[in-house]
């Protein structure tokens, strides 16, 4: 397991997040 760094861990959920308000806007 890769311990992520906080900055990329941000970057993962701010992607994850946006996903999933194009996911919900359908």
């Amino acid at each position: 397991m890769t311990l992520l760094r906080d900055h990329d861990l941000a970057h993962a959920f701010d992607h994850a997040s946006r996903s999933y308000d194009r996911l919900t806007a359908l």
